[in-house]
């Protein structure tokens, strides 16, 4: 679910911010996005302690662009993986936060592992990967992130097969795309 509960974590890593960059093509960052073609998001706000970032993707079309990363906590001796969420970050094609995203261009999907992110061509967002310690799955939000409910059984969640041991590769989903008609595409190792 798109919420803002804080999230208790381990103090052993760094809340780092999520990064976007532009390149022109032959390489050289877009000036004209961000400060010299990088544009970065704190996500401290959603936290109460420190964590760290395990997986980050992203995708920019549209004039935007989205960037998706897997917050983990690790707890216990010897560290153990506990839990992990999807923070998402939307700029505009300037490289500034797009405040009409879940009203501050930052949205969490808790409980969810990120393996892919696409945006649509009406701005809806569609981020792939799996339920922490479940099945994989497939979110979309609205073009103003929340939930769009007309996905999966209601609550914005579309999830396919069964749930896979921790680590294994089969359980995520690790791209996604749009067939023919809007269809959604998700796929993983087989």
């Amino acid at each position: 679910m798109v919420t803002r509960q804080p999230l208790r974590v381990a103090r052993l890593f760094q809340v780092e911010s999520l990064e976007a960059r532009q390149l022109l093509s032959a390489g050289d960052p877009d000036p004209s996005f961000g400060a010299g073609g990088t544009a970065s998001s704190s996500l401290a706000s959603f936290f109460d302690a420190d964590a760290s970032f395990a997986t980050i993707d992203g995708d920019t079309r549209n004039g935007f662009t989205v960037v998706a990363g897997d917050i983990v906590e690790f707890t216990g001796e010897p560290l153990l993986y506990n839990r992990s969420d999807t923070a998402l970050v939307r700029f505009d094609s300037a490289g500034r936060l797009d405040r009409t995203f879940s009203g501050d261009g930052k949205a969490i999907l808790r409980n969810f592992d990120v393996g892919d992110v696409l945006i649509q061509p009406d701005n809806k967002v569609l981020v792939a990967g799996r339920i922490w310690r479940g099945a994989p799955a497939v979110i979309r939000l609205t073009r103003g992130g929340a939930l769009d409910t007309t996905v999966g059984g209601g609550d914005g969640v579309a999830t396919a097969g069964r749930a896979q041991p921790d680590g294994s590769p089969f359980g995520t989903f690790s791209s996604v795309a749009l067939g023919p008609g809007g269809k959604i595409i998700a796929a993983r190792w087989a």
